[in-house]
């Protein structure tokens, strides 16, 4: 597990990169006082555990370095990390107020005699805080030799974006959703991709992680919005007034205190209402509770006239809870609940329930990822007549949306649409 030649030294000093979780949150929600108040304590905190056989700098905003001399195994520094996370995961009140936060941590050691480098060593317990936030909040990871070529290729990756970006090279493909019993498109999801000039089409599964650690959400997120509404205004001249463009909502965007104002800008100057846009939200966003602001911001937007939903429903942990505490208009029932549905009778069993409940709540229940006639003739039988997925539609730049609303309502009954020259498509 160590990156020094010859396994680990007799002593070592060991370097703590600790990041605090949520903090941002009691910024947003309860004030600079109170965030400064959390910075004090998890300093005092910091030099509690470690006393003085070690030192504690603050070195960002919400980010410390602790590093001491040790002459004990590796499980050690492991133990100080878990007693850091648990000491900093304690709520704190400020004012009668509760202040959540917690922390990752990742570590890296090196030699005191002078044989390492201390820099490459604080940049090895950076890489390594980065993969402890990535397998999740309140983990700790030391840092491994392999985890620096990946970190460079991340770097790499996200120059790379930066340059796309300024380039126009990301633009949204778009997936139709459609009513299976009227045959009405319901709208379009608009998903992420990068036209890259060498790698060709690049999924968000590749970039995205390169992206936020590269702190590049927020100018990505400009750009799909844009060219979103800008497509919501080509459905509106088309006839397709009723459609509307769903967006998914990163968490830089919704912990954005400005929010409405972002939204506001892009919808007046493509001159769509805010109906024409569907926010898509994870259930685990609301759950988390991570901020507040986030709170705030999905009631400020509904009382504002955006219609929110939320995706990859079934997959969390509370999700009627979710429900209850939100005015959800639609929620997308997960892929992974809707894959083989009409051979598995337990999954059958699990995806009625949701169906009937999201219906008891008057709330509109679409099935994502729907890639055979099977599969929607089940989902048909159990009235889950909302659908997107590879059986209707694979996503498709805006280029060739035309194309296929053409031939969808070919497809259909005559009686029920009807084409003109001088509007396009209508109902």
């Amino acid at each position: 597990m160590d990156h020094f030649t010859g396994g680990i030294p007799e002593e070592y000093i060991a370097i703590l990169h600790i990041d605090l979780d949520k903090f941002k949150s009691v910024n947003d929600a309860q004030g600079h006082d109170a965030g400064d108040y959390v910075l004090q304590q998890c300093a005092k905190m910091l030099c509690d555990l470690v006393k003085d056989r070690s030192g504690v700098a603050r070195v960002g905003g919400d980010e410390f370095i602790v590093f001491f001399k040790s002459n004990k195994s590796i499980e050690d520094v492991f133990a100080l990390c878990r007693k850091v996370i648990a000491c900093i995961s304690v709520p704190l009140v400020f004012r009668d107020r509760i202040c959540n936060v917690g922390a990752s941590v990742g570590f890296a050691l090196y030699r005191p005699d002078g044989t390492d480098d201390v820099g490459a060593a604080l940049t090895g317990a950076d890489i390594a805080l980065h993969n402890a936030k990535q397998a999740g909040r309140g983990q700790c990871r030391m840092f491994e030799e392999h985890m620096r070529d990946g970190a460079i290729q991340q770097i790499q990756l996200g120059h790379e974006i930066r340059d796309g970006i300024a380039a126009d090279q990301f633009e949204p493909f778009f997936q139709p959703q459609v009513d299976t019993h009227s045959g009405e498109i319901l709208g379009f999801e608009a998903l992420i991709r990068w036209r890259h000039p060498v790698r060709g089409l690049v999924s968000p599964f590749e970039f995205l992680p390169a992206a936020e650690r590269a702190g590049l959400m927020g100018e990505l997120d400009e750009v799909i919005l844009d060219k979103s509404c800008a497509a919501a205004a080509i459905l509106n001249k088309w006839g397709l007034s009723h459609a509307s463009i769903s967006v998914n909502m990163s968490m830089s965007l919704l912990q954005d205190t400005e929010i409405l104002a972002r939204l506001k800008r892009h919808t007046d100057q493509h001159g769509i209402r805010p109906c024409n846009l569907r926010l898509e939200l994870l259930e685990s966003t609301l759950l988390d509770e991570r901020s507040d602001i986030i709170v705030k911001n999905v009631h400020k937007l509904i009382r504002h006239g955006y219609a929110v939903e939320l995706d990859d429903f079934g997959t969390g942990h509370a999700a009627i809870a979710t429900l209850r505490k939100f005015s959800v208009s639609r929620i997308k029932i997960d892929r992974s609940l809707v894959q083989d549905i009409d051979t598995d009778a337990e999954l059958r069993v699990i995806t009625s329930a949701i169906i009937n409940l999201a219906e008891q709540l008057g709330i509109k229940a679409l099935a994502e990822g729907v890639e055979t006639s099977g599969e929607q003739d089940t989902l048909n039988e159990m009235g889950c007549f909302l659908a997107q997925g590879y059986f209707h539609a694979r996503p498709m730049p805006l280029a060739d949306l035309r194309a296929w609303i053409t031939g969808h309502f070919a497809a259909k009954s005559g009686a029920m649409y009807r084409q003109t020259p001088e509007s396009g498509l209508i109902q």
